[in-house]
């Protein structure tokens, strides 16, 4: 369990990356962080981690009713998906589909709705090498950090 793993990490002293989502206890990642340097992301997509970047951009400049659309495979079991809450959390309310259908990886679309235009960003992954490359940045990344609590953003997403 994640708990389990982090306990581990406090007593070796080693970073740790943590891409779960769910029901996870973000207080005891941040405590955490103070002893240890914790690298947090919903998804570890590049293209994801650009896609929320444009989206809050959007936001503050298009005034729209925005919709999220997350499909997964239909083994997910979370509903919306944790990509789809980090998307909201980057243009504030919206509203969130979550379909499941079989042989898909991974696609989330933003919808900015206003009177005379609609604006769609999509992602779609391909298949798991998208997560696991940056999954792969974000720990290259974490073992140079001091303790502390980082996240897509705070890595230089321009190389």
């Amino acid at each position: 369990s994640l708990s389990k793993h982090l306990e581990v990490a406090l007593f070796t002293k080693k970073p740790m990356c943590i891409g779960t989502t769910g029901n996870i206890n973000m207080e005891s990642l941040r405590e955490a962080a103070r002893s240890i340097p914790i690298f947090y992301s919903a998804n570890f997509s590049l293209g994801i981690a650009l896609m929320h970047q444009a989206a809050q951009e959007i936001a503050k400049r298009f005034s729209s009713t925005i919709k999220i659309m997350g499909t997964h495979h239909v083994k997910k079991k979370d509903a919306p998906s944790g990509t789809a809450l980090l998307l909201q959390e980057a243009v504030g309310n919206a509203q969130i589909q979550s379909i499941r259908q079989s042989d898909v990886f991974g696609i989330h679309e933003l919808h900015f709705q206003a009177n005379d235009e609609e604006l769609v960003i999509v992602h779609k992954a391909k298949n798991l090498n998208a997560f696991a490359k940056g999954a792969l940045l974000a720990a290259q990344f974490l073992v140079e950090q001091l303790p502390g609590f980082y996240t897509m953003e705070d890595m230089n997403l321009s190389k």
